[in-house]
């Protein structure tokens, strides 16, 4: 497994999975990153205060062949116990509650300012997109986790305009869809991380005639994959290991794009 995709697994289950066994799991990695690989699976499963086959179900989930690869990635490669280190780690900012609010608020507010910067940047970019909506036999958006919810007020309000929108997150039922698109059609992928291996795997999908346009942070391959694109800014890690204003970010774009939407679909009709 490469270790993007391993870091991009533990971020989900940290921002997806707390209180839950994984969540323990992942804690313990995160604590004795440096002891587990001299530790047995029963070791293991012991100080997680969880099962041998908690354990391996966890490693399944994350990808992993079972507990001796991940022992292999956490012994075998630095980058992974610095990533650990610089990217799991939540700061110590929660312990001091007005500072942590004080710089949530102003990133929120730089989340804005840089979302206004990039829209206007983007104008011919969003334009075509826009114009791509407006007369789209079908309009997708595919994305997962935090991204989906994100989408939800945006999917409801293109749906007023009688426009046939679909937003899904399983992979399973993205891959049918993506076998029955008409060509006159728009395709929307998320990632906040930019690594989602399964908006990589979906982006791959799609022919080189179909338009498509990513949301995506981490300026790399999906961008590269997509006909147009829109960067997250990544300064959320300066706060904690999360994607919630990642998430803001991308509701916003779709408040604004609406509004565009629906300002020229009117002169349209």
């Amino acid at each position: 497994m490469k270790n993007e995709d391993f870091m991009l697994k533990m971020k989900e289950i940290a921002n997806n999975d707390f209180g839950t066994i994984n969540y323990a799991i992942y804690d313990a990695i995160l604590k004795h990153t440096n002891e587990i690989a001299n530790m047995s699976l029963e070791q293991f499963a012991k100080l997680c205060y969880t099962s041998k086959p908690s354990i391996l179900k966890f490693c399944y989930k994350i990808g992993l062949s079972g507990y001796s690869e991940l022992k292999f990635i956490i012994k075998n490669n630095i980058d992974a116990k610095e990533s650990f280190n610089k990217e799991l780690t939540v700061v110590k900012e929660f312990k001091e509650i007005d500072k942590f609010r004080l710089k949530y608020t102003n990133l929120n507010k730089k989340y804005l300012d840089l979302l206004l910067e990039n829209y206007d940047q983007a104008n011919d970019k969003i334009q075509t997109l826009v114009e791509k909506i407006i007369n789209a036999d079908v309009v997708y958006i595919f994305c997962a986790n935090l991204a989906y919810y994100a989408s939800k007020n945006f999917l409801q309000k293109v749906r007023w305009l009688k426009k046939n929108i679909i937003l899904e997150n399983d992979i399973n039922l993205i891959e049918s869809y993506i076998t029955q698109m008409p060509k006159n059609s728009v395709t929307i992928i998320i990632s906040l991380s930019g690594l989602n291996p399964h908006m990589l795997q979906i982006s791959n999908w799609l022919g080189s005639e179909q338009y498509s346009f990513a949301i995506s942070g981490n300026d790399g391959k999906l961008i590269k994959q997509t006909t147009d694109y829109l960067s997250i800014p990544e300064i959320e890690n300066e706060l904690w290991d999360n994607y919630s204003l990642r998430a803001q970010y991308v509701a916003n774009f779709f408040d604004f794009l609406f509004v565009q939407i629906e300002k020229q679909f009117t002169l349209v009709k």
